[in-house]
């Protein structure tokens, strides 16, 4: 389990890189875009360090350059990396507590809390590549099946 859901959190690495490219390379697009961006990657940097039991501050996302969209985004996939590296399959039952911004406190597993990662992340990216595409930009192609076909190819971006 813990193979295929590491294979979900690197297309979510991949999508995030398709994502900026696609961003930076339609100007009309980023005065929605990026806020939704930096949403995505403010949220997984926060959920990463609730499952690496550090506390860090929220960012405030609406206020996130295009450039520290990608320094975050660097930032994120390497500490998936490590997060992944050290994980058994008995860690994903692991029960994690947390507090929200509001002051809330819940619990989720490890595995819940990949899972939100995985469909939170792609669900705004759906939302990017629309904003993207109404603006006449080439909106990023972050199909699961192109990110495993590059995987298994030389070939780094499946989308060309």
């Amino acid at each position: 389990m813990i193979q295929h859901i590491q294979s979900l959190i690197g297309h979510c690495t991949w999508s995030n890189r398709l994502t900026i490219e696609s961003l930076l390379a339609c100007k009309a697009a980023q005065i929605e875009g990026p806020r939704l961006l930096a949403h995505v990657l403010a949220v997984e940097q926060i959920w990463l360090s609730r499952l690496q039991n550090q506390e860090r501050a929220f960012i405030n996302w609406p206020s996130i350059t295009m450039n520290e969209c990608r320094a975050l985004a660097a930032e994120c996939a390497e500490g998936w990396i490590v997060f992944f590296r050290g994980l058994t399959e008995p860690d994903l039952q692991r029960g994690i507590e947390f507090r929200t911004k509001q002051g809330e406190l819940f619990e989720m597993t490890v595995a819940e809390i990949l899972m939100q990662v995985i469909t939170h992340g792609a669900h705004h990216r759906g939302q990017i590549a629309r904003i993207v595409a109404m603006e006449g930009g080439k909106a990023a192609s972050t199909d699961f099946i192109l990110y495993a076909r590059s995987r298994s190819t030389d070939d780094p971006d499946p989308t060309t």
